[in-house]
């Protein structure tokens, strides 16, 4: 309304120390739209992905590419999607369901095995999406303060090991995902400070326990941010 939208005073957008947007540009992941469609009401992919508020549709459908089984991290669909009463009923028919998640709720009552994580503050954290919507652009990396128990599995560990076990000969023989399944998050997050517009590295992060202010937002950015 007022003209100031990526201009000074207004709304500008952040350059983050990893640039998610620039990342998935260059590989070439610029979204996709109706490659296929869901079975039960026909609505379109996007990004490979239907909405939410389609869960229940597609479990309570019947024949071939109906949803018998579903894998949830962290996430409580019972609770947060539309109609979550009648999610809530719908996942009481699935064949399986795997949860990786450290609590008990509406969701993930209803799963078969419940994985839970190690604790946030036995992990490494490195903050994605804030970073995106700061009103400064800042990078910060925060080691963890408590070591995990012997027994205890980060969610990408959890993750890692469904993978190779669901996919695993078929996927995993291949060399380049035998390799990639070998990237630990800090060597992953490492390599993408060092491309990003800042330059950075994991090493100088950790030198900076309370983070690096890498300056004021600037103009002249939502063009190169819109992806079509």
């Amino acid at each position: 309304m007022t003209g100031r939208v990526d201009a000074e005073g207004g709304l500008l957008l952040t350059t983050p120390a990893v640039d998610a947007i620039d990342v998935l540009s260059r590989i070439g992941l610029r979204g996709t739209f109706d490659r296929w469609r869901g079975g039960a009401r026909g609505l379109p992919e996007f990004t490979g992905e239907l909405p939410v508020a389609a869960l229940a549709d597609e479990i309570e459908s019947a024949g071939p590419g109906s949803v018998r089984a579903l894998i949830t991290v962290a996430g409580n669909p019972a609770l947060s999607a539309p109609n979550g009463a009648r999610l809530d009923r719908a996942l009481g028919e699935l064949d399986h369901m795997v949860a990786v998640d450290p609590y008990l709720n509406e969701t993930t009552r209803h799963a078969h095995v419940v994985l839970p994580p190690a604790p946030p503050l036995a992990r490494a954290h490195y903050d994605l999406a804030l970073n995106v919507f700061a009103v400064r652009n800042v990078a910060k990396h925060a080691a963890p303060v408590v070591p995990r128990s012997p027994d205890e599995r980060h969610d990408w560990e959890i993750l890692g090991e469904l993978a190779a076990r669901v996919l695993a000969p078929r996927v995993f023989r291949r060399p380049a995902l035998r390799a990639a399944g070998q990237l630990r998050p800090d060597r992953i997050l490492d390599l993408l400070l060092r491309l990003g517009p800042h330059k950075l590295s994991l090493a100088r992060l950790r030198e900076a326990p309370h983070g690096l202010d890498l300056g004021p937002l600037q103009p002249g950015r939502v063009a190169a941010r819109i992806v079509t």
